[in-house]
């Protein structure tokens, strides 16, 4: 039988010659014994890492979902959260509208020179007992706006007066501020029948009424139109405590304020 030779050393030929050996044992089925001992032995490790590999590959598959999930959720969230912001906006601006347009109503009732403003600051002179009993706006002596004047809502309800001013802003005195004073009358009533001050922020009081005046709870207050500055007849408050002493000369009533400024984002001026 010839024997092959491999090139290269001698010392280094036997491999390559028990490579051919075994593929020909191989072919004439001398290892089908052995190779099929081989797979039995080695077919349990192979089912554990085809079993693990799939394992690998669903944890791998779930993953990913989770995390497609997860950036969708995101997204989600993301754009309810734009919707809310949009549609709180629009809400607002619908607000205002409406506001302007009373606004614009009662300016056209009552032939008054308006100036709106907005609101920037709510000052709070008196900390947790007297809560905003100042507020700034953005209108200032440029756009006509003097000291007294009086300040309005939306309805025609008075908020309070005007306090210092400079070139393009003024302070609003509230009416719950003690420094602001209405003359005032009963609504049904052209007559003054008293002072309404504020009371540390809280809430405002009728004083120096006489004691023949008539006054009951539910009774509208209005400003009498005596101070050069302030029209008649807007809206102060509503009488809710009526207090009378006998043989005193003065009687006084408790009001509730008709609007809210921690509510308001504009006000106006009357410009006589």
């Amino acid at each position: 039988m010839a024997i092959i030779r491999l090139p290269g050393k001698k010392s280094s030929a036997w491999p390559w010659l028990l490579l051919v050996m075994l593929v020909l044992a191989h072919f004439i089925g001398l290892l089908t014994g052995v190779e099929n001992m081989v797979g039995r032995a080695v077919q349990p490790v192979l089912r554990t890492l085809s079993s693990r590999n799939q394992s690998l590959t669903g944890w791998l598959n779930n993953w990913r979902e989770r995390r497609a999930c997860q950036t969708e959720l995101s997204e989600v969230k993301n754009q309810n959260s734009r919707l809310t912001a949009q549609t709180i906006s629009l809400a607002s601006l619908v607000e205002e509208n409406k506001e302007l347009r009373q606004l614009l109503n009662f300016q056209k009732a009552r032939e008054f020179k308006l100036v709106t403003a907005n609101i920037v600051y709510r000052g709070q002179s008196g900390g947790l007992l007297a809560p905003s009993q100042t507020l700034i706006i953005d209108q200032g002596a440029r756009q006509g706006i003097a000291t007294d004047l009086a300040v309005i809502d939306q309805q025609g309800a008075i908020v309070g007066k005007i306090g210092q001013v400079k070139d393009n802003s003024a302070e609003v005195l509230l009416v719950t501020n003690k420094n602001c004073l209405l003359a005032a009358a009963t609504a049904s009533s052209s007559q003054t029948i008293g002072v309404v001050r504020g009371e540390m922020g809280l809430t405002i009081r009728l004083e120096m009424v006489a004691q023949n005046e008539p006054l009951q709870v539910g009774q509208d207050i209005v400003t009498s139109g005596l101070e050069p500055a302030v029209p008649p007849n807007l809206l102060i408050g509503r009488i809710n405590q009526v207090n009378k002493e006998n043989n005193a000369l003065w009687q006084d009533a408790g009001l509730e304020p008709l609007t809210d400024a921690n509510q308001l984002n504009f006000v106006s001026v009357i410009i006589p």
